[in-house]
């Protein structure tokens, strides 16, 4: 059933009926019409007044600017009402024409051009006073056009049908339309307005359900009080309600019945205060009674005094409630403006905080506002309690204009200590949340979650899935899974275009590398991970054997590292380098389908969701130290994508339809946040902040007018200016910082008296007390930027050291990395343009950044063509680092700079590094070593190892050995060329006895040479024995020795490829010397002997490589001789009976000097 309402339609006279109207109320001709208007530098709904005059956009000065004009610029874009009202470019200055000025709209009109103005072009403002507006959708009467000299005017509280001039009915109403339309010939400027009956005034005013300085604003009127509606409620009306209350000043307006609904009558509607009235009677408005509303429109306010608070424009500085830390007193009211200059914002963090805690916060609060107060614009809503929840909101707030608003109040109960604040004026901050909704085929940009407003990126997508973020170009990367290619598309929604489709299956996941300018994705239908130039060249498979459905994928740009989940059957999240190197699985067990990472690099923490177990864990970047957040234990939750966001953590949620949002260590309810577009499921989503770019290493710091680049006047960038820093108290904890914040790694000199030159601009900071330990310059303390008593005869210097010293070259037994100091060139180069010899397209061969300091290049011994030199001496692996300065993908013609490296391997000489500029050469070479394995076995098959020593045995036992090279380059191979039994560790003991030389058996020893399972083993076995002077030593013991050789599988004359010496031929003269290597293994003891000696084992030597290094087991060798020795203790020698099915041909004579029974 339809029930009808009843509303009022009032007609007025058009704004340009009457000349003795028009200049009654202003000299100031209009000139024209706009021919069309718009908001910028916000959203759909939300931005800088802009309009097109005479074919030109400008735009409209604050001068003037009420809750009026931006009524009537809000219906001229089409929205029904108005929600904020914005001066002094909160959304950004804008350009060109400043088209109007001063104007005066009464509300009614249908165009800002109706409304009384300067004129076109006539005004007295400068673009940092450029007008804003937030327009919303709410309750607002309808307008229809003009009808000879009259204006229409529909009130209706839901959906208004068209009837004539005016509506038939509201739709879901409950009351008939009874229109009344009006002439409007009055001055209401200087006169009454039309419709306000004066009968009398009101006897007095209060704020109720509020505090002493809040709350719903009531009037007193013939014996009874009553509420005020909110409709044209503005600045104005309430400077009038708090004056008239008290108070010196307004904090914040409020409609909607923002602290609840009154009750009995609504006695005044539509009040037009100019701001200048002592009372609310002195107002125009209907006539006491006489309104259109309901209770739920009823006006609030927050008002002020100037017991506290105050404007604050400084370039920082410090907000406390008064009587902090001591305590604050009852019944305050303080109000806080920060202003900042044109194009900068103001960044704001609550440093402590104590409040009365009382539900809802309605006795004490700490509210934050981005701009005016409004209940549309807070930034931090009313808090109180000892700490602050962030749930939604980083705990440093951000402004996105110029001015925001801190309003503290207290009611007339309990106090606490109160609060401390800093701010500071910094450039402003883009910040926005990508989402991909696949239910609706789009992705689209917010730029907070949980508002309306979006801008749709992407639309008419099969199945999107993920999403990632280009700062540099500014492009947003995304995946098709149904319609199998990956595109990209420009930030502002222009440009897009497939960059990759060739063997695209089901993209599941994807990431950008920024700085390395290389996009890498998983694919779930071809179970491979892929990595290529961001245009889509250039493609490789980065991992391919293994998976089983890679999922979602993210980077670690600063520690090289890529991770990716796997849904697979044994699903687990794992990690490489940033070209495939070092694979390890980092979580396995308890997994289901784990999902949406995500990267806390604060507290380096590795997140992820888990969609089929509904679970968000975290874990160390390792896997190390897994915890559980939370197990939602529900089939009411299905966690997809993650993001971080300082002390928050949001989620996608596929059944929830929206972003859930709590902190980030799940001790508060999470809230479901509203995403626009009424989605169905919404996969990947990610965070994007300027803040978070990684800054040149040079900004916001840089030496000047040195010698070198490592030294230099030292100047700063604040403000976007660069200055200078005194050298009052300038020593050498500050010359640390500031050399460790560039990329050194110490100081070397702090210099004074502008030793560099004096600089010019302004000196930024004077009396820096550093204690040495800080990372940047701006967290020791001083007098604050730009204050100081110095001149720039007195700008301070440092000399940092020399960073050509600090080329790290590790040398591994398969691998080599190079670490290049990014302050070592001059800051012209990213880390792709870092190459290794052989194709520069080939991206397992660039460089990456590794953290803020280097870039790094990796690579296996035989990988990105490193060559192989045998040189008699040592095994040598050389490269060439090669550096292409690039623009954005393309590779320019002219070489940069060469880097040659060399890894030696068990060379006892260090080549040093040295630097020279652009065009010439810097050297490095390191040592490096193999690894080997030497391990006593249980049988002939090789199976089990033993672990434990010494190893109890019985004559005539047979013992197995194996000597291994592990973790090796690929051309190289072994051979077992002799080993010898000592009764002591020693090698060179004075009794020694040979039982393999040159490969084969010797002095008639019980042991065979076996044909081992792969070239880089060597395996021999042996019957157990006693050296003949201890058969009466119940703790005798027998060390073995061994010496192996490494060779190249290429070379065909080496000793590797000739096995036993009595079977081939001499070397020829022309075949390099060979490699030697000797290790050591045991004790082992006869059945039923004790020994007393120290249990000796060596069962795996490890060297370190490059230098300089820590070596595990330091084994002197100056070409590349490997030590096995093998100590085997209390055996006894005996012959063995060996059958057919046994590996080898040598004899097993009786050797002398030994005992087998």
């Amino acid at each position: 059933m339809l029930f009808l309402r009843a509303f009022l339609c009032l007609a007025y006279f058009a704004a340009v009926a009457e000349a003795s109207w028009w200049t009654t109320r202003s000299p100031y001709l209009t000139g024209g019409d706009i021919q069309g208007i718009r908001l910028a530098g916000g959203d759909s709904s939300s931005g800088r007044v802009e309009v097109l005059y005479n074919g030109e956009w400008g735009t409209v000065c604050d001068d003037f600017w009420d809750w009026n004009d931006a009524t009537v610029a809000c219906r001229q874009l089409g929205y029904l009402s108005v929600v904020a009202v914005y001066h002094s470019a909160y959304f950004g200055q804008g350009s060109g024409r400043i088209w109007m000025d001063n104007l005066h709209c009464n509300g009614y009109e249908s165009s800002l051009s109706d409304c009384p103005h300067n004129g076109f072009g006539h005004h007295d403002c400068s673009h940092y006073e450029d007008a804003g507006v937030l327009c919303g959708d709410s309750t607002a009467p309808a307008v229809t056009s003009l009808h000879g000299g009259l204006t229409t005017m529909c009130y209706c509280d839901s959906v208004c049908v068209q009837y004539n001039d005016c509506c038939d009915y509201c739709e879901n109403a409950t009351t008939t339309v009874s229109p009344t339309p009006f002439h409007d010939n009055y001055d209401w400027w200087t006169t009454d307005f039309p419709t306000v009956t004066l009968w009398g005034d009101i006897q007095g005013i209060r704020l109720a359900d509020g505090t002493s300085t809040s709350g719903r604003v009531e009037v007193l009127y013939n014996g009874e009080w009553g509420t005020v509606c909110d409709d044209y409620w503005d600045w104005n009306d309430a400077t009038v309600a708090c004056r008239q209350l008290g108070y010196s000043s307004v904090v914040a307006i409020y409609h909607s019945a923002y602290f609840g609904q009154g009750s009995g009558r609504i006695w005044m509607d539509d009040l037009h205060c100019n701001g200048y009235e002592s009372s609310l009677s002195d107002c125009p408005h209907n006539g006491f009674g006489q309104h259109n509303c309901v209770h739920h429109e009823d006006a609030g306010v927050v008002c002020g005094d100037e017991t506290c608070g105050g404007s604050l424009s400084g370039l920082s500085g410090e907000i406390t409630s008064p009587g902090y830390p001591s305590g604050y007193s009852a019944n305050l009211n303080c109000i806080w403006t920060i202003e900042a200059a044109p194009n900068q914002v103001i960044e704001l963090t609550v440093q402590q905080f104590d409040l009365q805690d009382s539900a809802s916060c309605l006795s004490d609060s700490l509210t934050i506002y981005d701009g005016i107060p409004s209940p549309f614009n807070e930034l931090l809503s009313p808090s109180c309690g000892s700490q602050i929840q962030w749930p939604s909101h980083p705990s440093t707030l951000l402004s996105t204009g110029t001015r925001m608003t801190v309003v503290f109040t207290s009611d007339n109960t309990f106090t606490a200590s109160g609060f401390r604040a800093t701010f500071q004026q910094v450039p402003p901050r883009e910040e926005f949340f990508l989402v991909v909704d696949a239910g609706n085929r789009k992705i689209f940009k917010q730029n907070r979650l949980g508002t309306n407003a979006e801008d749709l990126l992407v639309a008419g997508l099969q199945l999107p899935v993920a999403v990632d973020f280009d700062p540099v170009e500014r492009k947003v990367y995304f995946t098709d899974v149904t319609a199998k290619f990956i595109g990209r598309i420009n930030i502002d929604g222009s440009g897009q275009e497939t960059i990759a489709t060739d063997m695209v299956d089901v993209p599941d996941g994807l990431a950008v590398d920024s700085l390395g300018r290389i996009l890498y994705w998983t694919d779930t239908g071809n179970d491979m991970i892929t990595a290529s130039n961001l245009d889509g060249s250039g493609r490789n498979i980065l991992i391919s054997s293994d998976l089983d459905e890679p999922r979602d994928i993210i980077i670690y740009q600063e520690g090289g590292y890529v991770y990716w989940t796997d849904w697979g059957s044994n699903p687990k999240i794992e990690r490489c380098l940033f070209n495939g190197l070092e694979r390890a699985t980092i979580i396995t067990n308890d997994l289901g389908w784990p999902n949406g990472l995500a990267l806390d690099e604060y507290e380096s923490k590795l997140y992820w969701a888990d969609a089929l177990l509904n679970r968000i864990e975290r874990s160390n970047f390792d896997g190390s130290q897994r915890q559980l957040l939370e197990d939602f234990d529900s089939n009411d939750v299905h966690p997809y994508s993650i993001v971080v966001l300082e002390t928050a953590i949001f989620w996608t949620d596929w059944l929830t339809q929206g972003v859930d949002v709590t902190d980030r260590n799940f001790q508060n309810e999470a809230t479901t946040l509203h995403v626009a577009g009424l989605p169905t499921r919404l996969n990947d989503m990610v965070y994007f902040s300027s803040e978070s770019l990684v800054a040149d290493p040079v900004d916001p710091i840089r030496l000047v007018d040195g010698t070198t680049v490592y030294e230099g006047r030292v100047e700063i960038l604040h403000n976007g200016i660069w200055g200078t820093v005194c050298d009052d108290y300038w020593d050498m904890n500050e010359a640390r910082v500031v050399c460790r914040q560039l990329g050194y790694t110490d100081a070397v000199d702090a210099l004074h008296s502008a030793y560099f030159g004096s600089g010019t601009g302004p000196i930024w900071l004077d009396d820096l007390f550093c204690s040495g330990n800080e990372t940047s310059l701006d967290q020791c303390p001083h007098r604050g930027y730009g204050s100081h008593n110095c001149g720039h005869h007195e700008d301070a210097s440092v000399r940092c050291t020399d960073p050509g010293e600090h080329i790290i070259l590790r040398c591994g037994p398969s691998s080599f990395q190079v670490d290049i100091p990014k302050q070592l060139l001059d800051g012209t180069y990213y880390a792709n343009d870092f190459y290794f010899s052989g194709d520069p397209h080939d991206y397992s061969c660039r460089g990456f950044n590794n953290g803020n300091l280097y870039i790094s290049l990796n690579s296996s011994l035989t990988g990105c063509g490193t060559r192989f030199i045998n040189n008699g001496s040592e095994i040598l692996y050389e490269n060439m680092v090669e550096i292409y300065p690039s623009d954005g993908n393309s590779i320019v013609d002219f070489l940069g700079v060469e880097i040659p490296i060399t890894c030696e391997y068990n060379s006892s000489e260090r080549v040093q590094t040295h630097f020279k500029t652009i065009n010439d050469v810097i050297k490095k070479t390191a040592k490096g070593s193999f690894e080997f394995d030497f391990a006593m076995y249980t049988d002939i098959s090789y199976a089990v190892r033993y672990y434990s020593y010494p190893v109890n045995t019985s004559l005539n036992e047979e013992l197995y050995f194996r000597a291994e090279l592990i973790r090796s380059a690929g051309n190289l191979e072994i051979h077992l060329r002799s080993c010898r039994a000592t009764p002591s560790p020693d090698y060179d003991d004075a009794v020694v006895y040979e039982f393999i030389r040159a490969g084969c058996g010797f002095n008639n020893a019980p042991v065979r040479v076996l044909t081992p399972n792969r070239p880089t083993q060597a395996d021999f076995e042996i019957t157990s024995f006693r050296f003949r002077k201890d058969l009466s030593n119940p703790e005798s013991q027998v060390w073995v020795h061994c010496e192996v050789v490494v060779c190249d599988v290429n070379d065909t004359n080496s000793e590797c490829r000739y096995g036993c010496e009595q079977t081939r031929h001499r070397r020829s003269a022309e075949t390099s010397p060979l490699k030697v290597k000797r290790m050591v293994q045991g004790p082992i003891l006869l059945k039923g002997e004790k020994s007393s000696l120290l249990k000796f084992a060596v069962a795996r030597t490890k060297y370190n490589n490059g230098s300089p290094g820590i070596f595990t087991t330091i084994l002197s060798a100056v070409s590349l001789v490997m030590l096995i020795g093998l100590v085997v203790m209390g055996v006894a020698l005996g012959k063995v009976t060996r059958n057919s099915t046994q590996r080898g041909n040598q004899p097993v004579p009786n050797p002398s000097g030994i005992t087998t029974a």
